[in-house]
């Protein structure tokens, strides 16, 4: 699925010319689009967000990423749809920050986002590209089957760190022998702000200009620029078929919405990482 994204990716490098909100409401439409498109349900839900980008990004959306995202989509439900219990290398912190050092070693820095999807990461990777930076998608997917920060942070130990997001940046930062730990819950925020609004209000409240300069501020620092983005769970896009709209949310549990309610994208149960190198 990692070459997916970085194709995904390398797409939306070539639309930066427009920037970097334009580029990340296309992600965000695109990804909605796709979704609707798989299921063959109407599209008729995304014109708020549509009539807020440019035209010709839209046509980029649905012509160039839509058809990516639906394979990454296919390798999303078959990811989840596995019928054994949840392995241990899929749902376990330290296994997964073993597989991750594995593949990059040390690190400079560890920058995690509360709630932060792997749509938002296309695009700061993008962002990061176009800089000169590499920005590479690894091929470790960690499964958060609850969608939520709990069920991470139970897997600490609580007497070396606290049960907390920050203890899980830290447990990360430690194994991967990193500078810098930092955490962030503005897109966790915005979710729980606005997820009952609509996407695109969604949208226009994340502050993807300044994560972008975050990250390649931290980059920068750094004499080999490698920097871990890191997260706990994304969230979901969800169709309200009775009310015509679309929303975010993390930890959606269809036994706790109504028959009108279908999930769109899964993004609250998986963890994606990027790594920045100089």
């Amino acid at each position: 699925m990692h070459r997916l994204l970085e194709m995904l990716r390398d797409a939306a490098v070539e639309l930066l010319d427009y920037s970097l909100v334009n580029v990340y409401k296309s992600l965000v439409y695109a990804f909605a689009y796709s979704s609707l498109m798989r299921r063959g349900l109407s599209v008729e839900a995304l014109r708020p967000l549509e009539r807020r980008m440019p035209s010709p990004i839209c046509i980029v959306a649905r012509s160039e990423f839509a058809p990516i995202i639906h394979e990454i989509l296919n390798e999303v439900d078959e990811l989840l749809s596995k019928t054994k219990p949840v392995v241990v290398t899929e749902a376990h912190l330290g296994e997964t920050v073993k597989a991750i050092r594995s593949r990059v070693g040390r690190v400079d820095a560890i920058l995690t986002y509360d709630c932060m999807s792997v749509i938002e990461q296309v695009a700061l990777s993008a962002y990061l590209v176009k800089q000169g930076a590499r920005a590479v998608f690894l091929d470790v997917v960690f499964i958060n089957p609850l969608g939520r920060t709990s069920f991470v942070t139970k897997q600490l130990d609580a007497v070396t760190h606290e049960k907390t997001l920050r203890g899980v940046t830290e447990y990360i930062a430690e194994s991967l022998r990193a500078y810098i730990s930092r955490k962030s819950t503005h897109v966790d925020k915005v979710v729980h702000e606005v997820g009952q609004i609509g996407l695109e209000e969604f949208v226009d409240r994340v502050s993807i200009e300044s994560l972008a300069q975050e990250v390649s501020r931290e980059a920068l620092r750094h004499p080999s620029g490698k920097v871990l983005l890191v997260s706990d769970h994304g969230y979901d896009i969800v169709l309200s078929r009775r009310d015509n709209f679309i929303y975010v949310v993390h930890g959606y549990a269809s036994s706790k919405r109504g028959p009108e309610d279908v999930e769109l994208a899964p993004f609250s149960k998986l963890v994606f990482f990027v790594v920045t190198i100089r």
